[in-house]
């Protein structure tokens, strides 16, 4: 399987949109939420073996998964953190 088929799959289309939709909070929460949502079914299918990933993109994977809840939930933290690293400071 493809990763972007599995994506844009209807249910994960479904589960995707339900993370969207449910987050009203802020746009970065619901990015947030959204990136979180669409790492469980690669994640799924990846250990079920339905989707084969090269070293690079597994690693990849594994990296997003680590580090995207690390993220904080307040925007202006995210900004505070990500500002000096593009910057260059």
């Amino acid at each position: 399987m493809d990763l972007q088929a599995l994506i844009l799959s209807p249910d994960a289309v479904w589960k995707i949109e339900r993370a969207m939709v449910g987050n009203n909070e802020s746009y970065y929460l619901r990015t947030k939420s959204v990136a979180l949502t669409t790492l469980k079914p690669a994640r799924e299918a990846v250990n079920n073996g339905y989707l084969k990933l090269n070293d690079l993109m597994l690693k990849s994977l594994n990296s997003i998964e680590e580090e995207l809840p690390k993220l904080p939930d307040n925007r202006d933290r995210f900004i505070e953190l990500v500002l000096p690293k593009v910057r260059g400071k």
